[in-house]
């Protein structure tokens, strides 16, 4: 029991590890300054494209990954089904302006 405490508190005093894919910069940066205002540790790095998503997640552990819905070429769906084969422990928030009850909940049932 004592050294689940032990690796709860080493947990909490590292900075969360953040992967954040959105083709937009604008939209990424929103999310951040969302986050710094939460006071949440954390480090994040952002990618655009579903090669560079997945580079980064065979070179480094994250611990969580946020990911915009429609992004060009590719998809939140296509991210979570590359962290599924990648990282699969890892959770994914997607996030989206425009997506109807139908596409939330295929999104919703993916992720179970």
């Amino acid at each position: 029991m004592q050294e689940k405490q032990s690796q709860n508190v080493e947990s909490r005093e590292r900075p969360l590890r953040l992967l954040i894919a959105d083709d937009d910069e604008a939209d990424a940066d929103l999310c951040l300054r969302y986050l710094r205002k939460s006071g949440v540790k954390f480090e994040a790095d952002y990618v655009s494209t579903r090669e560079q998503f997945a580079e980064r997640l065979r070179k480094q552990p994250v611990d969580v990954v946020v990911s915009d819905y429609r992004m060009g070429s590719w998809t939140g769906m296509d991210a979570l089904s590359t962290l599924k084969e990648l990282q699969p422990e890892v959770p994914l928030i997607l996030m989206t302006g425009t997506l109807g009850d139908e596409l939330a909940v295929e999104s919703i049932k993916a992720g179970g």
